[in-house]
Parts: structure tokens; sequence; C-alpha cells
């Protein structure tokens, strides 16, 4: 069976605040979306920002976009883990 379906597009691009985001809770494939819609956002307002010269707008954009790897999910469950193990022990 072939079945189409219809696709959101975001049509507002602001970055998610990075530091509001508890990234042990994401699936691959969630950080995977989020990093496709980070790159989107500084692929089309990236320039638009060096065009108009506001490198302060420019620099509050590139650390709210940076590249989310699986790592950092990994180390935030683990402390997780390691907090709660140290809590249970006593």
């Amino acid at each position: 069976m072939n079945f189409n379906f219809f696709k959101f597009k975001p049509i507002t691009l602001v970055p998610f605040e990075p530091n509001l985001i508890d990234y042990s809770m994401l699936s691959k494939d969630q950080i995977y979306w989020l990093n496709n819609y980070n790159k989107l956002c500084e692929d089309v307002i990236g320039p638009e920002l060096m065009r108009q010269g506001k490198n302060d707008a420019l620099n509050w954009l590139q650390k709210r976009t940076q590249l989310i790897s699986s790592a950092a999910t990994i180390t935030s469950s683990l402390c997780l883990f390691l907090s709660v193990f140290h809590f249970t022990i006593f």
C-alpha cells in the first residue's frame, strides 16, 4: 500500500532555547529532527543577519543552533542514573 501524508512546514524560524531542553528525554529521531530544524534556522536567518551586519544577533543564533550529538543524551542519562543510584545506596 502506498499512502500519501501531508507534512507540516514551519512558517516562523526561531530556534529553541537549548537550556530548556532535557536532552536525556529525546530519542535519536527527535535529535535528528532538532538538528535539521536548527540547521534550517541558521541557513535561512544567518545570511540575512550577516547582510544587515547584526553580529550580536548572529552570535545569539549560532549559540542556539549548535549541533546536538547523541552523546549528549547518553551523558545526561548516565548522570541521572548515577545520581539515582547514589541516593538509593544509602
